[in-house]
């Protein structure tokens, strides 16, 4: 009963055991607490999180996969890529020779050879005033082949006025006293005053093959002239020469009208008769290349041109001597063209049918009752000094020999019923032949004014022909008119190769 008061033994063991379980409850209920105020001030402070949180990511986003990677590397490539593709090698298609001789400005211009062509350009200027123009066609043939690239065309120009230009001159000689170095003025003791060149001399005479008023003339008298007659000898220098020559052609080109290429002929004669090459190329490229501001056309076909204007003249010539029964002379015309074109077909052409149409029908007992006066050049009398020369019509810059028709009507009259049909025919056949010594020979005067002349006195000409028709149908006996009939005939023909179209 002594025990009675004192606690059990297991009561202590319970109370220890409920101690730890007190502790347990505080240190819960402090987790708690804690927990709470962290979830109430993540709250509060959510939009500042969330833009820690994104802030986090951005810096330091996931690792890619190995898949990812390849989409996230590839795409920008393809992208930029994909217009250009400069992976891609592209091979051109293969340039045939025949597609580069075609299209010679695709290639690129070597400039070595750009430098050559230069160079050949000015020697071939170089060539062209002294007239050798088949030297200047194998030196552009030999860099036409080269790369040019814009000066293939100038080349080509080039090579083609080569070939243009010998033929416009190929049949002109240069004159001998143009180009002789033993010219001198001879004066004499009477006044007179020769000029030419000195052949040779002896202890009694000299020798000079003497020039006319026209030092193009193709001339080559020669006379012996007495010492104990020579007042001075005066050596005349090519370069004096030449200035000369520059003033008479300088009085020729004031007076020619150029409305075309084949209105350059004269002044291109006479040019390279005197020998002044650059005055000749000039008038050779300004007939070439034409003048647009001035209506002039250029003429690439030039050569063809300018042998035209000889032909047409020769013929022209022998229809006149044929109407006035000079058979002689017809003939010999015709040979002269003949061996100064060689080859030309155009010549060729015209003398056939000149034969043709005109020499083979008249008859061996042709009369004719025209006369035609010939003004030639006078080498039986002293030359005048330069400074009194007249200017230069352009007959005698081509040396061509004036040709003047004079009209004889007393063989040529009617008899019975037909004297009155044939007084009018010879009365407008008159007309004709006076309308046509109007007409200037030569391209070198006003073109306009020649074509009028020759377009009217070829009306009246053609007029008189039908009249001496009718008038042999009343006298068909009558020879005499007959063969004036022929006569203007041949002097129609003469008019129509001389019009200038």
């Amino acid at each position: 009963m002594a025990n009675s008061g004192a606690p059990r033994p297991d009561y202590k063991e319970r109370m220890a055991q409920k101690r730890p379980k007190q502790g347990n409850s505080f240190t819960f209920l402090l987790y708690a607490i804690v927990i709470g105020g962290a979830v109430v001030l993540a709250y509060v402070k959510r939009v500042e999180l969330k833009s820690l949180y994104d802030t986090y990511v951005t810096k330091a986003p996931a690792t890619p996969t190995q898949h990812d990677a390849e989409k996230i590397i590839e795409k920008p490539k393809l992208a930029a890529a994909a217009p250009a593709e400069p992976q891609r090698k592209i091979t051109p298609p293969p340039v045939t020779p025949k597609s580069i001789d075609k299209s010679p400005l695709e290639l690129p211009a070597n400039l070595a050879d750009m430098a050559t062509a230069r160079v050949a350009l000015a020697d071939g200027k170089i060539l062209f005033e002294k007239f050798q123009f088949n030297e200047a066609l194998k030196l552009f043939a030999g860099v036409e082949k080269l790369k040019l690239g814009a000066l293939a065309a100038e080349v080509q120009t080039a090579r083609q006025k080569a070939l243009e230009f010998g033929n416009a001159t190929r049949h002109i000689p240069i004159a001998d006293f143009a180009q002789g170095e033993n010219a001198v003025l001879v004066s004499t003791i009477d006044g007179s005053e020769w000029r030419g060149l000195k052949t040779r001399e002896t202890d009694e005479q000299l020798f000079l093959q003497a020039v006319s008023e026209n030092p193009a003339s193709e001339g080559k008298q020669i006379f012996p002239i007495a010492k104990s007659e020579i007042k001075s000898i005066v050596p005349l220098p090519l370069s004096q020469r030449r200035v000369e020559f520059a003033e008479l052609l300088a009085s020729l080109e004031g007076g020619t009208v150029i409305t075309h290429s084949s209105d350059f002929y004269d002044l291109i004669y006479l040019s390279k008769r005197l020998g002044l090459g650059q005055n000749c190329m000039g008038y050779l490229n300004h007939a070439f290349d034409g003048a647009a501001a001035k209506g002039l056309p250029g003429d690439p076909r030039l050569g063809d041109t300018s042998r035209g204007v000889v032909v047409r003249r020769a013929i022209s010539r022998a229809s006149l001597l044929m109407a006035a029964n000079r058979r002689t002379q017809v003939d010999l015309e015709l040979k002269k063209l003949q061996n100064t074109l060689p080859g030309f077909a155009f010549a060729d052409e015209e003398i056939a049918a000149f034969r043709s149409q005109v020499l083979n029908k008249v008859g061996a007992d042709f009369q004719s009752s025209i006369v035609l006066n010939e003004r030639k050049p006078d080498f039986s009398r002293p030359s005048r000094a330069p400074a009194e020369k007249n200017k230069l019509t352009s007959s005698a810059a081509s040396d061509e020999n004036e040709i003047e028709v004079s009209v004889d009507n007393k063989s040529v009259v009617g008899r019975g019923p037909a004297a009155a049909a044939v007084e009018k025919a010879n009365a407008r056949f008159e007309q004709g032949a006076a309308t046509f010594r109007r007409y200037k020979m030569g391209v070198g005067g006003n073109k306009d004014e020649n074509n009028r002349n020759l377009l009217a006195a070829k009306a009246l000409l053609n007029e008189a022909i039908d009249m001496y028709e009718e008038a042999l149908k009343l006298d068909p006996g009558n020879k005499a008119v007959r063969d004036r009939q022929q006569s203007a005939g041949m002097m129609v023909y003469s008019c129509n190769k001389n019009l200038i179209l």
